[in-house]
């Protein structure tokens, strides 16, 4: 569909598809104890508005406009790295899983799926990558992927899965501005529950029950 035709919906959508329906619930309301047919008329009218807006979401799907999102090549001779650390204050065997996730998260980078949600869902370029254990750290690299002019891609943090030796996982994690080498970061993390569980900030919650856990970047 042409961009035309898409501005063209989108009016027409503002004026019929999303008008408040509190006119046609008050007379519903109102006509609740009059004869059938009354209230039926206005029941017809709101099942034809919400359907007016069901065939809208579906027309719309077709002004998404997709972009290419693929990552820029690797760089073959990637030098600057940082080495992340994580150990857990305890004398049981606690392991450690991280994610670094890479990408752009300018908006002229990505584009509006229109067909995920009302109003459109911002779709981006990023992608998460598993980072191996070596030795007592884990390597990321600021420089994964080569430089390029239009929409290059970046480190933008990192995921941290602590796991407890009875298999319990806890989550945790670095964002882009704590990614510099000297960085600390001390947490407490609770596996009371068998699905999902996370790491407190320690400096906030000094009290919390759980295992101290330290994360370093050098």
């Amino acid at each position: 569909m042409g961009s035309n035709g898409c501005r063209r919906l989108l009016e027409m959508c503002g004026k019929v598809c999303f008008r408040p329906e509190a006119d046609i619930v008050r007379k519903y309301r109102v006509l609740s104890f009059s004869p059938g047919t009354r209230m039926n008329n206005s029941l017809h009218a709101l099942l034809m508005r919400t359907g007016s807006a069901i065939a809208f979401m579906g027309a719309i799907g077709g002004c998404t406009h997709e972009k290419d999102l693929s990552p820029p090549p690797l760089n073959l001779s990637p030098g600057n790295v940082l080495q992340i650390g994580i150990h857990a204050d305890s004398t049981s065997r606690y392991t450690a899983r991280l994610v670094a996730q890479y990408g752009n998260l300018k908006g002229e980078c990505g584009y509006v799926d229109y067909g995920k949600a009302l109003g459109g869902a911002m779709v981006l370029p990023k992608t998460d990558i598993p980072i191996a254990q070596v030795g007592d750290a884990f390597p990321v690299y600021l420089d994964r992927y080569a430089e390029r002019q239009v929409c290059p891609w970046k480190l933008l943090g990192v995921g941290i899965d602590v796991v407890a030796p009875n298999g319990r996982t806890a989550f945790s994690g670095l964002s882009s501005r704590d990614l510099r080498a000297g960085a600390q970061k001390e947490v407490i993390c609770n596996f009371s529950r068998s699905d999902v569980n996370s790491c407190l900030a320690a400096a906030i919650y000094p009290n919390s029950p759980g295992v101290r856990v330290s994360i370093s970047v050098r």
